[in-house]
């Protein structure tokens, strides 16, 4: 079968009607695959936040679970008159009463520790022995 010019020109419109078609399929291809990537990076995303959502309440989670079981501890200490109101000037009133009385219960000690004499004796080996009186 020999195609004629008669014929091209009655199939020009029709061709020219293939060739648009073909490159607006080749256009919705690639703009297909670029809303597929979009639409993958977006799920991506969106499941990385979910995770880090669910480790968020995981970790509340075992924060309150913590908070509950020391909460058991410290009603107990409560209880015991450990914790509770806490006067710390007379914490400090007692530093400093504990402080006065340790510091001249100390210089005692030191100046009773002067006075002592020491004696060296020798031994046969090389360590000296330091013998107090």
């Amino acid at each position: 079968m020999n195609i004629t010019r008669d014929d091209l020109k009655r199939l020009r419109v029709p061709i020219a009607v293939a060739i648009v078609l073909l490159a607006l399929g080749a256009a919705c291809l690639i703009a297909g695959g670029y809303h597929l990537d979009e639409a993958t990076m977006a799920r991506d995303a969106t499941r990385l936040s979910r995770v880090a959502a669910q480790e968020r309440v995981l970790r509340v989670a075992e924060e309150e679970r913590e908070i509950r079981d020391d909460l058991v501890y410290y009603e107990q200490m409560r209880q015991r008159g450990i914790v509770g109101e806490q006067s710390r000037l007379d914490w400090i009133e007692s530093i400093s009463r504990i402080k006065m009385t340790g510091s001249s219960s100390r210089s005692g000690t030191t100046s009773r520790l002067k006075n002592r004499s020491t004696t060296r004796a020798r031994s046969a080996g090389a360590a000296d022995f330091v013998v107090s009186r």
